[in-house]
């Protein structure tokens, strides 16, 4: 378990490529369960508790909906158990250490949220930064494509939470 948190660990610092991770549909799924369920966590201090469901649920099937995708285009469809398993693991992580934050940007006011809402930034940019390092390594292509692959996700993502959050109307 400690070596399995480790090359998470070093992942997420961008200083190991996913391959690290053991192939395992059983960590996969693990991982996929953990990312839910901390993307739960997290959105509670945001959103109604069945909006936070339903959000996380998106983002876990967004993650893996877009890795297979990206894979299987490039014909490598056999990575993306060990790709998605690092993504999920690595986004526990983070969802991890942005709850305080996140409960700290709930409890403030406005006036004094400059603070919480830029290592909020911070950690969104570092979630990008993971993106690309994962996907960079496994689909062999270099920094810069990577980099436009996870902003073009991040994109995605965030369009796809506004709706499930739009105001009915």
């Amino acid at each position: 378990m400690i070596f399995l948190l480790q090359a998470f660990w070093r992942i997420l610092l961008l200083r190991e490529p996913p391959h690290t991770i053991p192939f395992s549909h059983l960590l996969l799924g693990g991982a996929l369960l953990l990312h839910l369920l901390s993307g739960m966590a997290f959105l509670a201090f945001d959103l109604p508790f069945d909006e936070a469901i339903l959000s996380a649920l998106l983002s876990t099937v967004l993650l893996v909906a877009a890795s297979y995708l990206l894979l299987s285009l490039f014909g490598l469809g056999r990575r993306v158990v060990q790709s998605v398993t690092a993504l999920a693991g690595c986004e526990v992580l983070i969802n991890l250490i942005g709850l305080p934050v996140n409960f700290w940007l709930a409890a403030v006011e406005k006036a004094n949220a400059a603070l919480p809402a830029l290592l909020m930034l911070l950690l969104l940019g570092w979630d990008v930064a993971l993106v690309a390092h994962v996907w960079r390594h496994a689909l062999g292509i270099s920094k810069l494509q990577g980099f436009l692959y996870a902003i073009a996700y991040a994109i995605i993502s965030f369009t796809l939470a506004t709706l499930i959050g739009a105001p009915e109307g």
